[in-house]
């Protein structure tokens, strides 16, 4: 990964340096674009409203540029932008926030300390720990709430399973 970021920024600052030039004398805000500066970049996505529409929940994720990785957190924005709440910590491997359907909770997808196999945990949208609710060994791909909130419904996703050769299999290669 750090050598794609490499990559990137030779062609990001190339295409930068061509439209913007150089930096005013007057502007003291201006720098050169650095690697440090795409670090910084936070990449917002996955937006979802609230059910009464009165709050959008989202992603914020940055790069972790000691530990070479992309990490994400759980955030909550009121719909008029006044209120802006961070419901967790950043870590590798959270993503998919969705609402229950009567809007007092927000699950996500994320690894339990410990762990790096992402379970489905559950969140009070005013706060507190989070409540992991799987603790499946296969991949979780993806999640649905039921209508009525009292289910959720999860993908699995399984590698494949290795090919087994035996004498009703045909000829082991030679």
């Amino acid at each position: 990964m750090g050598l794609t970021r490499v990559a990137v920024f030779c062609l990001a600052a190339g295409g930068l340096a061509a439209n913007f030039g150089a930096a005013r004398a007057d502007d003291p805000v201006r720098h050169p674009l650095t690697v440090a500066d795409f670090d910084r970049v936070q990449h917002v996505s996955d937006p979802r409203v609230s059910p009464d529409g009165s709050w959008v929940a989202y992603l914020v994720t940055t790069a972790d540029r000691d530990a070479d990785e992309e990490r994400s957190a759980v955030w909550m924005v009121g719909w008029d932008g006044s209120q802006r709440v961070q419901l967790t910590r950043a870590a590798n491997g959270t993503e998919k926030p969705r609402w229950s359907p009567d809007g007092r909770f927000i699950s996500f997808l994320a690894p339990p300390s410990g762990t790096d196999k992402p379970q489905l945990m559950l969140l009070d949208r005013r706060g507190g720990e989070a409540l992991q609710l799987t603790n499946v060994d296969g991949d979780l791909g993806d999640y649905a709430w039921s209508p009525d909130g009292r289910r959720v419904v999860i993908v699995l996703e399984q590698a494949d399973a290795p090919v087994q050769r035996g004498a009703d299999k045909g000829p082991k290669p030679s």
